[in-house]
């Protein structure tokens, strides 16, 4: 079971002007880890303006005044960069000057960028940047940019939430605290960030969604979706999360998602052929699978979604798997949720009757547009859809 973890002290005093959500008394900013690329025997990397390179030590070890494009490799403790090669312990962080900015891979990203070294000569790249900076990235890569400004805001709201309780529950072994796909959330940089994106997290800057607990209020994984199809689902059926957190119980009614496109989507399909391939090269069976014969739904839970399902291949074995994590094998173009049905046809498996976008839990993006829309607040948007929750100042 996961620990909620409080971030910080809620400051007396603190007072709330709900058009606004503008915080008092901020502190010091966290910085996320967040993972671009690897591991990978090369990271694409460009910096236009001058750059340093620390080492373990926090010591400077080069200094560039810029660095064209690059395919960055290691070879033993030897960093090459360019024409440069740079002696390194486990790591070095790649550091534009205030003039500088970075680039992975031709995406633009504030923040540093950490080169990890691993055991087997490939590398890791990490964004090391305040959260405040990685949200301006986020909201873009989550939301059209034709939705409204309330939208933006509470989406602001729950991603911060989400990236902060992910960051203080990573195990301390990682490297790293999300990664910048759907994953944890999208994260396109610094090249994707808007007028409306800086907009919301400005005005939103530190606050938080909290939620009650036997040990007090605590933030919470603040999941979210595109489209929940009309009601959402309780965080139990995503992951191993406390069921006694209110603002992630589910079965909350959501009328708003009607706008979206993937509200009721027709039949998909996928062949018998491609589940199988899918399932042998991201799930671990006891053996390999044979040509799958048969997907049996075993259970479903809130709202008629499948939560349990069993996969029999040809030779008769059978493997049983999580609706979500099924959906997430089959990907969302086949099956874009497990509110659905499961049929056979021919070579190929029909999924029908389909209702929403991902997996339902939390707020519903396209929901909260739909309230938007109709004049509804970014404070009132989150009440709806993580019942009981509280938004608090965190820095």
């Amino acid at each position: 079971m996961l620990i909620l973890i409080l971030l910080c002290t809620v400051f007396s005093g603190c007072r709330w002007e709900r058009p606004g959500l503008t915080p008092q008394r901020p502190t010091v900013e966290p910085v996320v880890r967040v993972k671009l690329l690897g591991p990978a025997y090369s990271i694409p990397v460009s910096i236009n303006g001058p750059f340093t390179v620390f080492g373990v030590n926090g010591q400077a070890v080069f200094r560039g005044s810029s660095l064209g494009y690059s395919e960055i490799k290691v070879n033993g403790d030897i960093l090459c960069i360019g024409s440069q090669r740079v002696k390194i312990d486990d790591y070095c962080d790649l550091r534009p000057d205030r003039n500088g900015t970075l680039a992975i891979d031709a995406r633009y990203y504030r923040g540093s960028l950490r080169l990890q070294r691993m055991t087997d000569g490939q590398l890791l790249a990490v964004n090391h940047v305040q959260i405040e900076d990685y949200l301006k990235g986020v909201l873009p890569g989550e939301l059209p940019n034709r939705f409204s400004p309330e939208t933006f805001k509470a989406q602001a709201i729950a991603a911060r939430t989400f990236v902060l309780y992910e960051k203080y529950t990573a195990p301390g072994r990682k490297k790293w605290d999300v990664v910048a796909t759907e994953g944890s959330q999208m994260y396109p940089g610094k090249s994707a960030e808007t007028p409306k994106s800086l907009y919301a997290v400005e005005k939103t800057r530190g606050i938080v969604l909290t939620g009650n607990t036997n040990r007090g209020w605590k933030i919470f994984p603040a999941y979210y979706s595109s489209t929940c199809g009309g009601r959402t689902q309780a965080a139990t059926y995503l992951s191993n999360i406390d069921p006694q957190i209110k603002p992630l119980q589910g079965n909350v009614v959501c009328n708003g998602c009607r706008i979206s496109p993937h509200y009721r989507w027709p039949e998909k399909s996928i062949s018998a052929v491609e589940i199988t391939q899918s399932l042998n090269n991201r799930f671990a069976a006891p053996v390999p699978l044979q040509m799958v014969k048969a997907i049996n739904i075993l259970n479903r839970g809130q709202n008629c979604r499948i939560t349990k399902l069993e996969v029999v291949d040809s030779s008769g074995q059978r493997v049983v798997l999580s609706g979500e994590r099924f959906r997430v094998m089959a990907g969302s173009r086949k099956m874009p949720s497990t509110w659905c049905n499961i049929r056979m046809q021919g070579s190929q498996f029909i999924f029908y009757d389909g209702h929403g976008l991902g997996h339902g839990v939390g707020m519903c993006q396209y929901g909260a547009e739909g309230m938007a829309q109709k004049g509804f607040t970014a404070v009132e948007i989150l009440e709806h859809y993580y019942p009981g929750a509280k938004l608090k100042p965190v820095y």
